[in-house]
């Protein structure tokens, strides 16, 4: 895959700074987004605009109301989603499975596999949150304006 399939990017306009470089970036829907591969997966894709928060990575003079190019990373975002998704549902099989191979009762298993998925959404993902907000956050990227 060439880099440029390894990005999602979209333009957009700053509409807040904060202190640490973390902007609020109002991405606007672009018709590029119909033939994105990863609309399905992209929440911009579902919307006329959103906001997004993005990283000054390259700690550039940036004022509200800019144009900038945002950018993040597909592999961040699959495992985002895999974690999101993929494995509360693995994890509600498996117990699923199991508790009913334990107990035969189909009513309890259910429930067990339910209440298996508080600790999961609580504590893995509040934990990792930081993680994926590291792992996939845009990165803001001034647009030259000079081209």
């Amino acid at each position: 895959m060439s880099k440029a399939q390894e990005t999602i990017s979209h333009r957009g306009v700053v509409m807040e700074i904060a202190a640490d470089g973390l902007l609020k970036v109002k991405i606007l829907q672009a018709t590029a987004c119909a033939s994105c591969s990863a609309k399905s997966l992209c929440s911009s894709a579902e919307s006329k605009e959103k906001i997004v928060d993005a990283w000054n990575t390259d700690n550039a003079p940036i004022e509200i109301g800019q144009e900038v190019s945002v950018e993040g990373s597909r592999s961040g975002l699959y495992s985002s989603v895999a974690s999101a998704y993929a494995l509360p549902l693995l994890t509600l099989m498996a117990v699923l499975f199991i508790s009913y191979w334990l107990t035969g009762n189909e009513t309890i298993s259910a429930i067990c596999s339910l209440i298996v998925l508080i600790p999961y959404f609580v504590f893995v993902l509040k934990r990792m949150d930081r993680k994926y907000k590291q792992k996939f956050m845009f990165k803001a990227k001034v647009i030259d304006q000079g081209l």
